[in-house]
C-alpha cells in the first residue's frame, strides 16, 4: 500500500524490553542513555545492528517506541532501508521500512547492552567512542556503494 503512514508505535522484542529499561534508567549513571527515552536506544541499536549485520526478526512484539519521537531520525531509518534493499521503491512502503528498522534494532540491542554493562574495566562512554572509531575506520577503508562522485551528474555528456 503506497504512501501509508508509518506505524504510530514501533515494536521491540518483548523479552528485550528490560534492556531498554535498564539502559534508560535515570538511576544507572553508568549508561550513556540514563534519563533518555527508548527512541534514543532504538536508533543506536538499529545503527549498530545494521553495521554489524545483526538483523533479527521479532518473535513477540511489544509496542514501545512512538514514531513521533523517532521523526527527527527518519532520514537514518530511510537510508538504512534503501541500503538494505538496494531499491528506492522501499521509500513508498513505510511498513516495510519500519520492519527493517525494528529488526536491526532487535539485532543491535544485545550488542549495545553488553557494550554498556560489560564486566570489562573502563567507562561505557569510552567503549562507545572506541566502537564509533572502529566503525569510522572500517568505513574509511571500504568503498562506499554511494559516494559523492556516484551521485554527481555526468558532465561529460553535456559537451
Amino acid at each position: 500500500m503506497p504512501n501509508e503512514d508509518f506505524p504510530r508505535d514501533w515494536d521491540i522484542e518483548a523479552e528485550k524490553h528490560k534492556w531498554y529499561e535498564q539502559l534508560t534508567d535515570g538511576s544507572k549513571k553508568i549508561s550513556p542513555f540514563h534519563g533518555k527515552n527508548f527512541a534514543d536506544v532504538f536508533i543506536y541499536a538499529m545503527v549498530i545492528g545494521f553495521h554489524k549485520k545483526l538483523r533479527l526478526p521479532i518473535k513477540k512484539r511489544m509496542s514501545s517506541v512512538p514514531f513521533s519521537v523517532l521523526k527527527d531520525m527518519e532520514w537514518v531509518i530511510r537510508a538504512i532501508a534503501v541500503s538494505e534493499t538496494g531499491d528506492l521503491k522501499i521509500l513508498f512502503n513505510k511498513r516495510d521500512i519500519a520492519n527493517i528498522a525494528e529488526e536491526y534494532a532487535n539485532g543491535g540491542i544485545e550488542y549495545l547492552y553488553k557494550l554498556i554493562f560489560t564486566e570489562e574495566p573502563g567507562e561505557a562512554y569510552k567503549r562507545m567512542e572506541d566502537e564509533l572509531k572502529t566503525l569510522l575506520a572500517s568505513q574509511k577503508d571500504s568503498e562506499s556503494p554511494i559516494s559523492a562522485t556516484s551521485l554527481a551528474p555526468d558532465t561529460q555528456d553535456r559537451k
